[in-house]
């Protein structure tokens, strides 16, 4: 059985028919014409099997039938074009109609891709916290003389337990990247899932380049950053000020707040990144650019914050644990910056470029 062909495939063939048709040229003629300039040898055996059957009964669509490569749809609107005498239209009306196709499975890979990575990346960090983070705070309760008990005891030994059965995590989390696998590359069950992920509406990405009000994403990011680093401005001084009152709130322990005050207020000056950081990787996903948001949301909570989990409490003890999100938040910053503020100005300039098409 022979490969269906893409929607890019079919935005390509359709449009140049329609093309060929406006200009007053022949099918048989147009399929001459592509054919002699398609370099790719399965795309000229295509159109030769193509010009072959067009030769003998003189109609598109029992031609484009026999190739075995066309979907339903394109064969029967194209029967219907013939029958009707507006081929043209209906082959321009085929490549518009693939071309919706095509960026409405970029919006689903792109809403997709990244509560995956995100939610792989939250497993991670969980596994690591109960592993590797958890021993450290009963080090630190065993120098304190006393041990942990509650919830605390109960996470440390979810922890134990993790370290134990480690074998079994790593084949079921196999298991699960098969099944996801399964689900993107096996075209039917893409297809079915498409379908109903296309009912939600989340079309940012086709919205945000049809309306071109490029300038109005620009406004709205940097007003985002401006307006979050005010308000956080006045409440992270408040929390700064008043520390020892908010840690008293969960804990009223003379230890517990010697440990929690430099912590959270090596996290306030770190609160202080956040606009940024937030605002790019929320940007990048809202207009499907899932590739720089997942690496960016990675960065804060992987990229960055598991090596240094892994390695700051080694060196420094409880201060390695202390000084690690907020380290983390500022490498995150540094490398948000070279990705957000160059497309930012990158959307002025496509702003500009509108204006003077227009």
């Amino acid at each position: 059985m022979k490969k269906k062909l893409s929607n890019e495939e079919l935005i390509t063939f359709c449009g140049q028919m329609a093309l060929i048709l406006k200009s007053g040229i022949s099918s048989l003629e147009g399929i001459y014409i592509m054919e002699d300039g398609d370099a790719q040898t399965e795309g000229k055996e295509i159109l030769k099997e193509i010009r072959e059957e067009l030769e003998m009964c003189g109609m598109l669509y029992p031609a484009m039938e026999k190739t075995g490569v066309f979907p339903e749809y394109a064969l029967h609107m194209t029967e219907i074009g013939e029958q009707t005498g507006r081929l043209d239209e209906t082959m321009e009306a085929l490549a518009a109609y693939y071309q919706r196709e095509e960026e409405t499975l970029d919006a689903v890979k792109s809403a997709v891709t990244y509560p995956v990575a995100m939610l792989g990346m939250l497993l991670m960090i969980v596994a690591v916290l109960f592993i590797k983070v958890m021993p450290v705070f009963e080090q630190v309760y065993m120098q304190l003389g006393q041990e942990m008990t509650g919830v605390a005891r109960q996470l440390l030994n979810i922890g134990d337990w993790m370290r134990q059965s480690a074998i079994v995590l790593v084949v079921l989390a196999v298991v699960i990247l098969i099944i996801t696998c399964f689900v993107i590359f096996y075209k039917k069950v893409r297809i079915k899932f498409i379908s109903k992920i296309q009912t939600i509406g989340f079309m940012k990405k086709i919205a945000w380049k049809r309306a071109r009000k490029y300038h109005r994403v620009q406004q709205a990011c940097l007003f985002t950053m401006a307006a979050s680093f005010c308000f956080l401005s006045v409440i992270l001084t408040a929390c700064w000020f008043n520390a020892e009152t908010l840690i008293r709130l969960f804990r009223d322990d003379p230890e517990v707040t010697a440990v929690a005050l430099p912590a959270f207020r090596y996290q306030c000056f770190a609160m202080l990144l956040q606009p940024v950081i937030v605002a790019g990787n929320m940007l990048f996903q809202s207009i499907g650019k899932s590739g720089r948001a997942t690496f960016l949301a990675c960065c804060r909570q992987g990229v960055f914050f598991i090596p240094l989990i892994l390695t700051l409490p080694r060196a420094f003890g409880l201060l390695g644990v202390e000084i690690c999100q907020p380290i983390a938040d500022v490498l995150t910053f540094f490398v948000t910056v070279p990705f957000l503020f160059p497309f930012l100005r990158q959307l002025v300039r496509m702003d500009e470029a509108e204006a003077a098409m227009a």
